[in-house]
């Protein structure tokens, strides 16, 4: 594998944000994984628009059988927000590997 990643939906006004962290651990027999690699950490901050985002990582050449993907959801919506404090939506479309 030499790049991994996957699209995320970021609608704030519909509760939906894009994850806190995104990583990923890779196995060669489905029991023991690697220490995860960090692919994506984000601040969340304001965003009104409505859009779709391909969060990717180039990656050195990795031989793998199995993979972790974890993305964390960021749990309570942000204080910058009329709906502060409820729980926030995580929305993947796909994840990809190259």
């Amino acid at each position: 594998i030499k790049k991994i990643g996957a699209n995320f939906l970021n609608y704030q006004s519909r509760w939906i944000f894009l994850p806190k962290e995104v990583s990923v651990s890779f196995s060669q027999n489905g029991d023991s994984y690697s220490e995860p690699v960090i692919i994506f950490t984000d601040k969340i901050k304001l965003n009104k628009k409505k859009e779709i985002v391909t969060i990717e990582k180039d990656l050195t050449s990795i031989h793998t059988r199995y993979i972790k993907f974890f993305a964390e959801n960021i749990g309570s919506i942000p204080s910058f927000h009329k709906s502060a404090g409820k729980k926030a939506w995580l929305f993947i479309d796909e994840l990809f590997f190259e």
